[in-house]
């Protein structure tokens, strides 16, 4: 008789249990806003309509950078594009009307992601560097075209419609859902060291993951002037920071191609996401300092992330192959 140990059932199950902490990131944040919210009687409609409205947002983000992260990219530039769309809009709208700026827009952001897309592609460098001189590029021209302004932006009833938040975050999770299920089907090979199937099929990979990258970004870039009244070029610093926090959380595995994970990890990284905006929310809503208020945020962040570690390697424990008696 063999004496070799057998796996415990457990481990084929680690992975999607582990994967589970944003849901209690989740019953985390849920307690922590709505008890705050209520002590501090804001809890309303209003509050609940706030939340929303960020989060489609956020989440727009996150499910596009969640699929990124799974295949090994990250988009470094999402924070500028939503900044520079704003701007875009602000200046054009008195010349073409306040539609057809934000279709320019929006196509301009696209082909950011494009040539993002290309670059990564063709020179096989890390999309943390092409995306990094995209975010400076940009971000430099927006405050060159405005003098570093705020560029008020006409005609605000139609950039405040929620169809931009919504349509953006609809078309993320749609989008996000059909390329994972085709990288699944197909199982190209990304990686920047590695030619793979075959440079043409990296490239095209690519370019279509980052070009989507960029026309999400562009969405909520129109979502985030009509909230605002205004383009401004430091409009949506720190977005990539928070995706890449949002998308860390979902569990989705890094690197590691397209599969199944990735697809329960666009589904976490939107409830992560909700968790946040709620706690982000009602912190805001407490009249802390702003420097209470990111020292809150950031110690949240790290006990989460201690959470994330502790239930990682609990399961990651009772998932190891028991010994077999005598070795």
């Amino acid at each position: 008789m063999s004496n070799h140990p057998v796996p415990a059932k457990s481990a084929s199950r680690a992975p999607l249990f582990a994967s589970g902490i944003w849901l209690i990131v989740l019953i985390v944040a849920a307690l922590f806003s709505v008890g705050a919210a209520l002590a501090l009687g804001e809890f309303s409609p209003r509050m609940i309509e706030g939340w929303t409205t960020i989060w489609v947002m956020y989440g727009a983000l996150a499910v596009v950078g969640t699929l990124l992260l799974s295949v090994g990219g990250i988009d470094l530039s999402i924070g500028a594009v939503v900044g520079w769309v704003g701007v875009t809009i602000g200046l054009l709208a008195p010349e073409i009307g306040v539609v057809a700026a934000a279709a320019v827009a929006v196509f301009g952001a696209f082909v950011v992601g494009l040539v993002n897309g290309l670059l990564i592609g063709l020179t096989r460098l890390h999309p943390a560097l092409i995306t990094l001189g995209t975010l400076t590029l940009l971000r430099g021209i927006a405050f060159i075209l405005t003098d570093s302004a705020p560029v008020r932006i006409e005609d605000m009833e139609i950039l405040g419609s929620p169809v931009w938040g919504w349509g953006g975050l609809l078309l993320a999770l749609a989008g996000t859902i059909l390329l994972t299920l085709a990288l699944m089907r197909s199982r190209p090979n990304l990686k920047q060291e590695d030619a793979g199937s075959g440079p043409l099929t990296r490239i095209a990979w690519m370019t279509a993951l980052f070009a989507f990258s960029g026309l999400i970004a562009g969405l909520v870039g129109v979502a985030m002037a009509g909230r605002l009244g205004v383009g401004m070029a430091m409009t949506g610093t720190g977005f990539e920071a928070l995706v890449l926090m949002l998308a860390l959380l979902s569990g989705v595995p890094v690197g590691k191609g397209a599969n199944g994970q990735t697809l329960i990890g666009l589904a976490a990284a939107l409830v992560t996401t909700l968790a946040y905006v709620a706690v982000e929310h009602t912190l805001r809503f407490s009249d802390l300092p702003q420097a209470s208020l990111e020292t809150g945020k950031g110690l949240l962040i790290l006990v989460v992330a201690l959470i994330s570690f502790a239930v990682h390697w609990t399961v990651g424990r009772m998932g190891k192959p028991a010994a077999a008696p005598g070795n």
